[in-house]
């Protein structure tokens, strides 16, 4: 008679609701490269210096990551 052996590990999916939520620090990542996205594109349509662009997305993904870490820091246990 064969025999097989059992999986001792525990049946996790990867493919369940909560997996596939876009939550809070999901949207931080999201921010912090649009910012200079939008900044970018904004001072090359009003003729601004690069710098300025450069250092106004610097100054709105900065705050951006300020608040995910210490206003709404993660918590343990999910969100």
């Amino acid at each position: 008679m064969a025999t097989r052996e059992r999986s001792t590990a525990p049946n996790r999916s990867v493919n369940t609701a909560d997996s596939r939520r876009f939550g809070r620090y999901d949207l931080v990542l999201v921010l912090i490269p649009a910012a200079f996205v939008v900044s970018l594109l904004a001072g090359h349509l009003l003729s601004l210096p690069a710098h300025l662009s450069v250092a106004a997305a610097s100054l709105a993904s900065a705050a951006v990551v300020l608040d995910g870490m210490f206003r709404n820091p993660p918590v343990s246990g999910g969100e």
